[in-house]
């Protein structure tokens, strides 16, 4: 039944009742199925004797979400900051335990990865209809009016429900998606192949190009690139990625708007440098949760920035621990000597890793640190080990005193990569 509830809760988070049905807004259907889920998870756990099977991820999740509320506490000399916090970071902390208690075996995951695919095409459906079609353009189309174009034309950019409402939202959860659909290749078996990945590939890139998202067609090229690189090496997969960058920009995939040159790409490295700044003013926590835009008219447009400028070092820690222990977590898997044990997991493992490139691609120029999406990915990344552990791969466990010396590393490697992009980007000027 807990399995259920996390499928039906993901499923809403996708396609919001409230927006679909206004009148069942005030019932707040999401939220009770969620509350529903975690109790049933906890149940079923207490049952079977596994409640702490899970404490690395918990422990460091729930230390994202004390830093936040301590930064907010800070920042703002607000004792009703836990209140804030657990509203507005609630539905991404329960899709995040709901994964992670209930992924528990390959069946389930596979079913997991169907119903991401699914809703995926089912928001491409519905986002076709709205552009091409009319159909609900007041909920599922964003309109507006470019002030660089001398015509001033207007320009549309499909979007979904629920957490996916900016166009950007959608083009990742689309992008997050494409590597589970290698999971169905076979060799030669074209016709299956055709039907079941390129086809649903060709809908979901189609999806991305009708949002107009930079940052999707970033993740895109990403998701391609390690894709290829896996299957035909570096050389020619840094080739064949770069005829398909020229391609998609030569079909306008972005609807007009410039990758590096324009107001909007300058006013991005803008805010770096402003959420360096308040970095500066705040290093232990930060300036607090969503108080970014309170410091400067942008938001930060960088997942890494966003996330050591608003959470200071200390959330910054426990957010840059979790990307990495999911990816140590996932090479294990990939690199086992055991790994044919189970050739699928290995694949998942894959699958994941290459979503998490396509996000983190997307990430860099979008401000997504708390995004369901990539907490959903933290899930399955654990969830991932996890059973292969329990299928009998020899998987070395990462030490909480390595995983923390490496995290501190790539904290502070990140902000300098940061100031030093900065800086570089003003000597270019």
């Amino acid at each position: 039944m807990s399995f259920s509830l996390f499928l039906i809760y993901l499923a809403l988070a996708y396609v919001y009742p409230g927006e679909v049905f206004p009148e069942l807004a005030p019932y707040r259907i999401t939220l009770s199925i969620g509350i529903l889920g975690l109790v049933a998870s906890l149940v079923t756990l207490g049952i079977k004797g596994r409640l702490f099977l899970w404490v690395t991820p918990l422990v460091l999740v729930g230390g994202l979400t004390i830093s936040m509320m301590l930064s907010n506490m800070w920042a703002d000399r607000w004792l009703g900051a836990p209140a804030f916090v657990l509203e507005s970071f609630g539905p991404t902390l329960t899709l995040f335990i709901l994964a992670i208690w209930n992924i528990t075996s390959l069946r389930r995951l596979r079913i997991t990865a169907f119903v991401l695919v699914l809703l995926a095409v089912v928001l491409v459906g519905q986002g076709v209809a709205a552009y091409h079609f009319g159909y609900h353009e007041d909920q599922l189309l964003y309109k507006y009016q470019d002030d660089d174009d001398e015509n001033g034309a207007t320009e549309v950019r499909v979007r979904g429900l629920g957490l996916l409402h900016d166009p950007n939202d959608l083009a990742l959860a689309l992008v997050i998606t494409l590597p589970f659909l290698g999971l169905a290749w076979e060799r030669r078996r074209t016709a299956k192949n055709i039907l079941l990945v390129v086809l649903p590939a060709a809908i979901l890139i189609y999806g991305v190009y009708l949002t107009r998202s930079r940052g999707g067609l970033l993740g895109v090229l990403a998701v391609a690139l390690a894709a290829m690189i896996g299957r035909m090496g570096r050389t020619r997969a840094i080739v064949l990625t770069g005829l398909l960058a020229v391609m998609l920009i030569g079909l306008n995939f972005t609807g007009g708007r410039g990758m590096t040159n324009d107001d909007s790409a300058q006013g991005r490295v803008d805010a770096w440098s402003e959420g360096l700044q308040m970095f500066r003013e705040s290093p232990l926590l930060g300036v607090g949760l969503h108080n970014f835009s309170e410091h400067n008219h942008l938001t930060a447009h960088n997942s890494f920035v966003l996330c050591f400028a608003e959470l200071g070092i200390t959330g910054y820690f426990f957010w840059m621990a979790l990307l990495v222990g999911a990816f140590r977590q996932l090479r294990a898997v990939r690199k086992s000597a055991d790994s044919d044990l189970n050739p699928d997991l290995r694949d998942y493992a894959r699958a994941c890793e290459i979503a998490f490139i396509g996000f983190l691609a997307s990430a860099f120029f979008l401000s997504r640190s708390y995004n369901p999406l990539l907490f959903l990915l933290f899930a399955l990344a654990f969830a991932v080990n996890r059973m292969a552990a329990r299928a009998g791969c020899s998987l070395t466990p990462t030490s909480f005193s390595v995983l923390s010396k490496r995290t501190f590393a790539l904290e502070v490697a990140s902000i300098v990569i940061m100031y030093v992009l900065i800086r570089a980007n003003r000597l270019l000027l």
